[in-house]
């Protein structure tokens, strides 16, 4: 009822908002998206620790930057990725030598420390257009970046959300407008029973294969979130680009975990094909050695 006393008058005037993660209306919509759907013209917003979209972890110093949920207007600098797929929740080093993507970093750098990592159909493209990228991405957290002495830069990142991108502008670097992201309904329960799936064939998967560290089992085990199960093993599956691009487009987290078991499942056939070989060839040669000693 206040709102829509005040509102004529809030709509004539550019504003500034003191707001935090609760500002609800109606215990639904967040009073900043609320006053822009409404055509209030919001200049500035004030939040205390968290961010007012509650992003930020307790103590972190939060600094000047844009709205990352403000989709509808609001881009972020993008860079393109080849032979990897950034997860949410994924923390991991990148080299960057082309200019566009150095660009995008500095422009992050100077605002909010969120860059948008797109993915390359192509590996071998060195000058990428807006058609070679995926339209799905991540989200990423600049933690740390070292110049180097080459003049390419190394930087730690860390996946924040999953986001489906509406537009790219390719000016001195990529600018990524994310569309406005529909909460997936799912089943608790279901989601539940498809997470123990998720860790027993995982743990099937780590046995068989030697590369991946058993230590990583134990991060598995302990993660209760559904989406962060999947992002975190999806991220230790060594499987081609593709597939991993496409379990990060799939929205839906009950897809997502089926499609993450089919893919174990996939993997834990053949490697115990190449078990069974490498067992009859080591076999083949002991019965060989005998005979000819």
């Amino acid at each position: 009822a206040q709102l829509e006393l005040y509102i004529k008058i809030l709509q004539k005037d550019n504003i500034a908002v003191v707001a935090h993660q609760a500002s609800l209306v109606n215990s639904k919509t967040h009073l900043i998206d609320t006053l822009l759907s409404l055509g209030v013209n919001i200049k500035k917003v004030f939040a205390p620790e968290h961010g007012y979209r509650g992003i930020s972890d307790a103590g972190e110093y939060v600094n000047d930057g844009i709205d990352i949920k403000k989709q509808d207007v609001v881009s972020l600098p993008g860079i393109s990725l080849r032979d990897v797929v950034v997860f949410p929740s994924m923390v991991i080093p990148l080299f960057v030598g082309r200019e566009k993507s150095i660009t995008a970093l500095n422009i992050a750098m100077d605002s909010s420390k969120e860059i948008i990592l797109i993915a390359q159909k192509k590996a071998d493209q060195d000058d990428p257009t807006i058609d070679d990228l995926y339209r799905v991405g991540t989200v990423a957290k600049i933690l740390q970046l070292l110049k180097l002495p080459d003049g390419t830069v190394k930087v730690l990142v860390e996946g924040i959300k999953r986001i489906k991108i509406k537009e790219i502008r390719d000016e001195n670097c990529f600018y990524v407008i994310p569309e406005i992201n529909v909460e997936n309904e799912f089943n608790e329960r279901e989601l539940d029973i498809l997470s123990r799936a998720l860790v027993s064939q995982f743990e099937q998967y780590i046995k068989l294969n030697k590369k991946i560290p058993t230590e990583i089992l134990n991060t598995v085990s302990n993660i209760d979130e559904n989406e962060k199960l999947c992002y975190t093993i999806a991220a230790h599956i060594q499987v081609k680009i593709n597939i991993k691009q496409k379990i990060l487009e799939i929205g839906d987290p009950k897809l997502k975990s089926e499609f993450i078991l089919e893919v174990l499942q996939g993997e834990i056939d053949v490697l115990e094909v190449e078990k069974q070989v490498r067992s009859k060839v080591k076999s083949q040669m002991e019965k060989s050695q005998r005979e000819y000693y």
